[in-house]
């Protein structure tokens, strides 16, 4: 069962700007004959990825024959959201792994007029990621004070809607909002 490959995870969820990592396992006899080369889909061609804004780690051969190749981009930028591959040759043949496709989260705050002595104001914004998001806040940025949004408030399925709704907004709670 030399060179065979697998994917433990077909799409893997990131954040723009954070850390990604992306993992492929392959066995192998010896690890001296094993090299990686990591691929992403532009437009429909593989282009190997760059040493500049990425690292690269082949780990150890383990007692089962098994090693990892793992990808890691430090800032995930919008550039990055594509599908990856693994372009591996061991003992002089090569295998190309499953595809990984990467997918960024992503939030769509409505827009919202100027805040001042209002009856009532509602706040929605919309969040694409693969589970419901356990937890929101709206945040009034001139001063930081901080508002649960409670659970009742965030949709069931996605894109998740998270919406939080104030009663009375005095001139103390003028400005603008954020949801984190």
């Amino acid at each position: 069962l030399i060179g065979q490959t697998y994917v433990d995870k077909s799409v893997i969820w990131t954040i723009l700007g954070k850390q990604t990592r992306l993992t492929v396992y392959l066995t192998a006899c010896e690890t001296s004959s094993v090299t990686v080369t990591w691929q992403h889909r532009s437009d429909e061609d593989w282009v190997d990825v760059g040493t500049d804004s990425y690292r690269n780690f082949v780990s150890e051969l383990n007692n089962k024959g098994v090693m990892s190749a793992t990808l890691v981009r430090d800032k995930t930028q919008e550039s990055d959201i594509t599908e990856y591959r693994a372009a591996i040759r061991v003992a002089g043949f090569e295998v190309t792994t499953d595809t990984i496709k990467l997918r960024a989260i992503s939030a769509n705050v409505s827009e919202i007029d100027a805040v001042f002595e209002k009856e009532t104001v509602s706040f929605l914004a919309t969040v694409d990621c693969p589970e419901r998001p356990s937890s929101a806040v709206l945040v009034q940025e001139d001063s930081g004070r901080e508002m649960k949004v409670d659970g009742s408030d965030i949709s069931s399925s996605p894109p998740f809607k998270i919406t939080y709704r104030m009663n009375e907004v005095y001139s103390c709670d003028h400005g603008p909002y954020h949801f984190r």
